[in-house]
C-alpha cells in the first residue's frame, strides 16, 4: 500500500503547475546568481572562483533555507490533500496501515522538495557555463562539491523541514496552522542565532550546533580558509559539522516519529481542548411548530445609505477576522519582540549613548518590525478573498444583494485598517520604550505622520496582493505570483533599476531631522504615492470586473462577465485612474529627468570609470598648493538654495613655472547651478562639462614661489 500511495502523491505533485513554477523560478535565480555579480545569494561569491566548491556548498545551503516557506506547499499539501478534497473519511475507511499512509505521503512530499533543490543545482551548473564569464574566475566543474552539498547539507535540511511541516500539517489539519508554525520556527531560529551565533566567540560551537540548516557549522568549519582553500577544498564532515548534521537528523526523525504516534484518523486532528458535545434538544410540541408567527414588516433599500451600511458592516467583519486571527496575533507578538531586541541594541551609535528620539524609533521600526506587514498583507489577502469559498459558502454569499465593489473594497479597507493598527501598536511600543528610558519629549503627531507615510507605502502592496488572488482565481497561484513580484523587485534592485516611475509602489524617501523636520522631501514622496495610487484605482477597477461570483470559472466566461460589468461607473473610474496615472507620471518624469539630471547606478559607475581612465595621466601633474581659504556661505533652506563666495590663495611650491591649472567643478543633479571663476588671464585649453574637469592655460606662467589669487562664486538651487 505504501508504494501505491507514494506513486499517487508523487504523480499529483509533479502534475501541479506550482511545482514547475517554483522549480523553474529557483533554478533561474540560481542561474542568475552563478553568472552575474548583480545578484548575490548567501553573501555573494567574493574573491574566489564563481564555481568553487565552497560557493556551490554555500549557495545550495542558502537555497535550502529559502525553500522553507515554499516547500510548505509540497509537504503540507501532501498531508492535507485528503482533507482539502473532502475524501478523508473515505480514505480512513480503507483498510491500510497508518505507517503506509503517512510514509507514502511524507516520502512523496520530501522527494519533490529534493527535486526543487536538484533544479537549483542544475541552474548553478548552467550559470557557470555562460560565455560572458571571465575564464579566470572559473575552475573545473566541482561535481564532488555538488554531491557533498546534496548529501551533507540539502538532504538533511529538507528532511528536518519536511518532518516539521508534516507534523504541523498532520496535527493542525490546516495550511494556516502550518504556516504559523513555520513563521514561529523561523523567528525563534533568528532569536537563537542572535543570542548564540553571529560571530559570538564564547558560544561559537553552541551556535553552530543549534543552527538547523548547518550554516553556522559551515561558517565555523571554513572560517580561516584562504581563497585557495575555498577554490579546492570541501569541509570535513567531522566535529561541529558532523554533530550538527546528526543532531538535526535525529530531531527530524523524532518529529516524524511524533507524527506517526499522534496521528488520528479523523477530520478534527489533535485538539488540546476537546469540543463539548451538543446537548440533546427537547422535542418541540407540535402546537408550537404549527403556531402562526407574525413577521415584522421589512422595507428593502438599495440607495447610497444602504450600500454604505453594507460596506461598513462587511469591512468591519473582514477587519475583525484578521485582527482576531491567530497568524496576525503571532506575527504582531513576534514583531514587537523583534522590535524590542532592536531597540535594546540601539541605545548607542558608535559607542556614544543617544536619546531615543522619535525618528530613531521610526528607523528601528522600519528595520525590525514593519517588514512583517508584507507577510501579513500577502497572507491575509488570500485568506480574505478565499474565505467564503474555502468555507463552502461562496455561492450563498454571492447570492446576497450586494454590488460587486462592496466585497472587494471591504477587503482592501480591512487590509488598510490592519496596516494602521499594526503600525500604531509598534508606535505605542516605542513610546513605552521612550518613557522607560526616561525620555519624555514625546511626539505623537510625528508618529502619526510616520504611520500615514507607511500606510501609503504598504497600501499598493495590499492592492496588488488582492488583485493577484482575484485575477489568478487560485489561492496558491496568487501567493506564487506575489512571491514572484517580491523576487522581481529584489532582482531589479540588484541590477540597479531603481527608477520610481516603474518600480511598483515605490517613492523617494522622506528623511526626518530634528532641525527642519521632513523639509521638502515629503513633496516628492507624496507625488509618487499619488502616482501609484492612481494606478491602483485602475487596477482595482480591473479586479472588480473579474471578481468571481457564483460558479463562474474559466477566462472566457469571466471575460464575458467583465464585459457586462464594464458600464459607465467602471469606465469613469478606470479613465480617471489612468488619466491621473499618466498625468502625474509625465509631471514626475519632467521633474526627475528633465529639471534634474537622472543617472542610474550603472551610469554613475561608468562615469567614474571613464574619469579614471581619461584623467589618471594627470596624477603627479605639477600644480600650485592652496595655502589660504576664505569662504562666505549663505544657506537659504526655504528656497533650497546656497550661495558661496570663495577665495583661494595658490602658491607654486615647485622649482619650475606652472602654466596650466587643473580645475574640478561640481556636477550636481540639478541643472540650476551657476559657477563664475575669477583668476589671472587665461584661456580654456580643455573642457569636460559632464565630468566637471577643466584645463586652463595661464597667459603668464606662475613662477616658483609666486602666489595667485583664485576667486569663485557658486549659486546652487534645488527648485
Amino acid at each position: 500500500m505504501f508504494s501505491e500511495i507514494f506513486r499517487f502523491e508523487l504523480r499529483q505533485q509533479l502534475k501541479s503547475p506550482l511545482f514547475w513554477l517554483i522549480a523553474i523560478g529557483f533554478a533561474a535565480l540560481a542561474f542568475a546568481a552563478a553568472c552575474s555579480d548583480s545578484i548575490t545569494i548567501g553573501g555573494g561569491v567574493g574573491n574566489v572562483h564563481r564555481n568553487a566548491p565552497f560557493v556551490v556548498v554555500q549557495m545550495l545551503a542558502v537555497f535550502s533555507v529559502l525553500g522553507l516557506f515554499l516547500i510548505t506547499v509540497f509537504v503540507a499539501g501532501a498531508a492535507l490533500r485528503d482533507f482539502s478534497a473532502n475524501t478523508a473519511e473515505l480514505i480512513f475507511a480503507t483498510p491500510m496501515s497508518r505507517g503506509a499512509y503517512l510514509a507514502g505521503r511524507f516520502a512523496a512530499g520530501w522527494l519533490v522538495s529534493v527535486l526543487v533543490l536538484i533544479a537549483v543545482a542544475i541552474g548553478l551548473w548552467l550559470g557557470s557555463l555562460t560565455p560572458w564569464l571571465d575564464p579566470a574566475r572559473l575552475g573545473p566543474t566541482p561535481w564532488h562539491a555538488y554531491g557533498w552539498a546534496m548529501v551533507a547539507i540539502v538532504v538533511p535540511n529538507l528532511f528536518f523541514i519536511a518532518s516539521l511541516l508534516f507534523l504541523l500539517a498532520t496535527l493542525t489539519r490546516s495550511m494556516l496552522g502550518t504556516y504559523i508554525g513555520v513563521i514561529t520556527f523561523f523567528v525563534l531560529w533568528q532569536i537563537a542565532l542572535t543570542t548564540l551565533g553571529n560571530g559570538n566567540i564564547e558560544h561559537q560551537t553552541a551556535g553552530a550546533l543549534i543552527d538547523p540548516f548547518g550554516l553556522g557549522a559551515l561558517e565555523l568549519a571554513t572560517r580561516y580558509w584562504t581563497p585557495s582553500d575555498r577554490n579546492t577544498l570541501l569541509p570535513q564532515l567531522a566535529g561541529a559539522m558532523l554533530g550538527n548534521r546528526a543532531l538535526w537528523v535525529a530531531i527530524g526523525t523524532a518529529l516524524l516519529s511524533a507524527t506517526f504516534a499522534l496521528f488520528k484518523p479523523d477530520r478534527e486532528g489533535l485538539r488540546l481542548l476537546r469540543r463539548r458535545k451538543p446537548s440533546a434538544v427537547a422535542d418541540t410540541p407540535a402546537a408550537t411548530i404549527n403556531a402562526i408567527v407574525a413577521l415584522p414588516r421589512v422595507t428593502l433599500r438599495d440607495g447610497f445609505g444602504a450600500r454604505t451600511r453594507q460596506f461598513l458592516k462587511l469591512a468591519g467583519f473582514d477587519t475583525g477576522n484578521v485582527l482576531r486571527g491567530v497568524p496576525f496575533l503571532v506575527l504582531l507578538a513576534f514583531g514587537l519582540a523583534n522590535l524590542g531586541a532592536n531597540l535594546a541594541f540601539s541605545a548607542e551609535i558608535y559607542g556614544t549613548t543617544v536619546w531615543p528620539v522619535t525618528h530613531l524609533m521610526a528607523r528601528s521600526m522600519s528595520q525590525s518590525y514593519t517588514f512583517l506587514l508584507l507577510i501579513v498583507l500577502g497572507f491575509y489577502a488570500g485568506e480574505l478573498v478565499w474565505r467564503e469559498r474555502d468555507g463552502r459558502i461562496g455561492e450563498v454569499v454571492d447570492a446576497f444583494p450586494t454590488p460587486d465593489w462592496i466585497p472587494l473594497l471591504s477587503k482592501i479597507t480591512a487590509l488598510a485598517t490592519v496596516i494602521v493598527l499594526f503600525l500604531a501598536a509598534g508606535s505605542v511600543f516605542c513610546i513605552a520604550y521612550q518613557l522607560i528610558r526616561g525620555y519624555h519629549h514625546l511626539q505623537p503627531l510625528l508618529y502619526l505622520q510616520y504611520i500615514g507615510l507607511d500606510l501609503l507605502s504598504f497600501l499598493p502592496f495590499a492592492v496588488l496582493a488582492v488583485a493577484l488572488q482575484v485575477l489568478s482565481n487560485n489561492k496558491f497561484a496568487g501567493y506564487a505570483l506575489l512571491l514572484a513580484y517580491i523576487v522581481a523587485t529584489i532582482v531589479l534592485a540588484q541590477f540597479h533599476l531603481v527608477d520610481h516611475l516603474y518600480r511598483y509602489g515605490s517613492a523617494p524617501a522622506a528623511p526626518y531631522s530634528d532641525m527642519n523636520g521632513f523639509g521638502t522631501f515629503w513633496i516628492g514622496t507624496l507625488w509618487f504615492r499619488a502616482y501609484w495610487l492612481c494606478g491602483d484605482v485602475a487596477l482595482l477597477v480591473l479586479t472588480a470586473l473579474y471578481w468571481v461570483r457564483g460558479a463562474t470559472s474559466g477566462w472566457h466566461a469571466r471575460r464575458r462577465v467583465a464585459q457586462q460589468r464594464f458600464r459607465t461607473p467602471a469606465r469613469v473610474l478606470l479613465a480617471a485612474g489612468l488619466i491621473g496615472f499618466v498625468a502625474i507620471g509625465v509631471f514626475a518624469f519632467h521633474n526627475t529627468h528633465r529639471l534634474y539630471r537622472f543617472q542610474t547606478h550603472d551610469q554613475q559607475q561608468q562615469l567614474a570609470a571613464d574619469y579614471e581612465k581619461a584623467y589618471r595621466k594627470f596624477v603627479g601633474f605639477a600644480q600650485p598648493r592652496i595655502t589660504d581659504v576664505n569662504l562666505n556661505v549663505a544657506l537659504h533652506p526655504q528656497q533650497r538654495r546656497v550661495d558661496v563666495d570663495g577665495h583661494y590663495t595658490l602658491v607654486n611650491k615647485h622649482d619650475h613655472p606652472i602654466d596650466e591649472l587643473l580645475v574640478q567643478l561640481p556636477t550636481p543633479a540639478t541643472r540650476d547651478i551657476k559657477i563664475d571663476l575669477d583668476f589671472p588671464a587665461h584661456t580654456v585649453a580643455f573642457a569636460d562639462p559632464a565630468q566637471g574637469f577643466y584645463r586652463y592655460k595661464l597667459a603668464t606662467a606662475l613662477a616658483p614661489g609666486a602666489s595667485l589669487s583664485f576667486a569663485f562664486r557658486e549659486n546652487l538651487a534645488y527648485t
